[in-house]
């Protein structure tokens, strides 16, 4: 067998987004859809953000806009007493997570879905994609609750909605499946999602932070849902669980199949070569015997048995030993 047909020295598979939008993704991208336009209809308002849907949340409770901001507006002080205000809403934690904060977040959220959807679903199976997307939103959620009023002071108010965090935490996965695998501008993956990871995570943080807006969106979901995504994916490499592809090709279980090693495989290509060598020097030493026993045979043929040589018969003597054991 030549080097070159070795397992090793094959293509190997590559991290990349799947064939088609599996079950999980399809389904997020249509309840977020969903959501968003049922927000809509209940409320009258397009922007969840925008002081007119505030006004309306706020001054009249029983109205669309109220119904909408006690279900689905995570804010502070529904988990914790913020600033002298206390309104326990602990379900928030998850339903925040389906209604986005307006029409453009929701098109930037589908397509989030969309793109981590088709890499990860694959890799991670349906059931954990989801279990990992519901575990690092709420989480993300809650470390928000939390930080947001230290870090704005009591002169802002942030408003927790939809999925960033998730999203975020598990795009973190592409860099800890495939590390060093060539991406944009042949960067390493790992690379490339850290920059784009602290992209996302530290817009919302200098926006919500410079704003002049009494209500401003959450300046620490995002960067929370980075801290706990890659602090799950650790979790799941240290213990095995996680899809590995390593620099030379796709490794599972803690790098269980062989690497390519170039002194190796310059070591097997010589035992190749040098075991191609003997079996053509085996082949022309028994083509040569045969032929010399032909001529012998023949010369049998022609003389009779005396006539050969002492160095014949002893040649055919041999022959026939070997034939027989």
């Amino acid at each position: 067998m030549g080097y070159e047909d070795r397992d090793y020295f094959q293509s190997k598979p590559r991290f990349e987004a799947g064939p088609g939008l599996m079950p999980a993704t399809t389904g997020l991208i249509v309840a977020l859809a969903a959501a968003y336009l049922s927000a809509l209809v209940v409320s009258n308002h397009v922007n969840f953000m925008a002081p007119a849907f505030l006004l309306a949340a706020l001054t009249d409770p029983d109205g669309g806009a109220g119904w909408l901001w006690r279900l689905v507006v995570l804010t502070p002080h529904n988990i914790i007493p913020a600033h002298g205000a206390f309104e326990p809403a602990p379900w928030k934690l998850l339903t925040h997570l389906l209604v986005p904060q307006g029409l453009v977040p929701a098109v930037f959220d589908a397509l989030g879905i969309y793109f981590v959807g088709r890499f990860l679903e694959p890799q991670l199976g349906t059931r954990r994609f989801l279990l990992l997307l519901a575990l690092v939103g709420v989480a993300s959620g809650l470390m928000a609750a939390l930080s947001d009023p230290w870090l704005l002071g009591s002169e802002k108010l942030a408003v927790i909605m939809g999925p960033q965090g998730a999203l975020i935490g598990v795009f973190c996965g592409a860099a800890w499946i495939a590390p060093n695998q060539p991406s944009l501008g042949n960067w390493p993956m790992k690379r490339v999602v850290g920059i784009l990871v602290g992209l996302f995570a530290l817009a919302p943080l200098v926006f919500s932070l410079v704003s002049r807006e009494a209500v401003v969106s959450s300046a620490t979901q995002a960067l929370w849902g980075a801290v706990v995504g890659n602090g799950v994916f650790f979790g799941l490499r240290r213990r095995g669980k996680l899809p590995f592809y390593g620099p030379q090709g796709i490794e599972r279980e803690f790098d269980s199949l062989p690497k390519y090693d170039e002194r190796e495989a310059a070591r097997l290509a010589a035992e190749d070569e040098k075991q191609e060598r003997e079996a053509a020097r085996l082949k022309a030493e028994a083509g040569a015997e045969q032929e010399k026993l032909d001529a012998i045979l023949a010369k049998i043929s022609r003389e009779g048995i005396g006539a050969l040589s002492r160095t014949e018969k002893k040649f055919l003597d041999e022959q026939s030993r070997r034939r027989r054991s």
